[in-house]
C-alpha cells in the first residue's frame, strides 16, 4: 500500500500564515500538519508515500528531505491553475495497478483514522465525521447497504449523511 499527499494549494484562507509556507505546513500543536500525516502513516507501516506539491514548492520539499528523505515529491508546475485532479493525475504511473491511500495535505486526523482504513475489507473508503456538517467540504450521500452514492460539496444538510475529512482508500480496480 502507498500514500498519495495533495499540497499544491495556494493556502490563501490561511494568510498571512502561508505567506512562507505551504499550507501543509502549519503548525499545529507544534507539529506541521504534513509530519503528523507522515507519522500516521509510518505508524501504520506505510512507508511508500508521494507528496504532490506546488505552491512553496522548495520549502516543503527542503523539510521532507530533511526529515523524511524517503517521502518522494511530485512538483506540480502548474499548480496555480489546476486542482486536486490534475495533482492526482501526475501520481498515475506511481500508483497505477495498486492500492493506496489519498489525502488532503492539510487535514490534521489521528492514527486510528489510517488504521481503520486498512483493516477494512472493503476495497474503496472514505473517512467521514458524523457530527457535522462543514459547508465547504465534500458531503457523501449513502443507500441502504452503507454504500456511497454521491459525493459533492452541494450536498444538502438535510441528505448529507457524512462529511468527508479528505481521507480516501482506493483500490486498484
Amino acid at each position: 500500500m502507498n500514500a498519495v499527499l495533495l499540497a499544491a494549494g495556494l493556502g490563501t484562507r490561511l494568510r498571512p500564515i502561508t505567506n512562507e509556507v505551504p499550507k501543509c505546513m502549519v503548525p499545529v500543536n507544534g507539529m506541521p500538519i504534513i509530519e503528523r500525516q507522515i507519522k500516521n502513516l509510518v505508524e501504520n507501516n506505510i512507508n511508500d508515500i508521494y507528496v504532490v506539491a506546488g505552491y512553496k514548492c522548495d520549502v516543503l520539499k527542503s523539510f521532507l528531505n530533511k526529515n523524511y528523505p524517503f517521502v518522494h515529491v511530485i512538483e506540480n508546475g502548474m499548480y496555480d491553475t489546476t486542482n486536486n485532479m490534475y495533482s492526482l493525475y501526475l501520481t498515475m504511473q506511481k500508483v497505477k495497478g495498486r492500492d493506496f491511500l489519498l489525502m488532503n495535505s492539510d487535514v490534521f486526523y489521528d492514527a486510528n483514522i489510517i488504521e481503520g482504513l486498512l483493516t477494512s475489507e472493503a476495497k474503496n473508503m472514505v473517512a467521514c465525521e458524523y457530527v457535522r456538517y462543514i459547508e465547504e467540504s465534500m458531503k457523501i450521500t449513502v443507500n441502504g447497504d452503507g454504500k456511497i452514492t454521491h459525493i459533492s460539496k452541494k450536498i444538502t444538510p438535510e441528505e448529507a449523511y457524512a462529511t468527508s475529512i479528505d481521507v480516501y482508500k482506493l483500490g486498484k480496480e
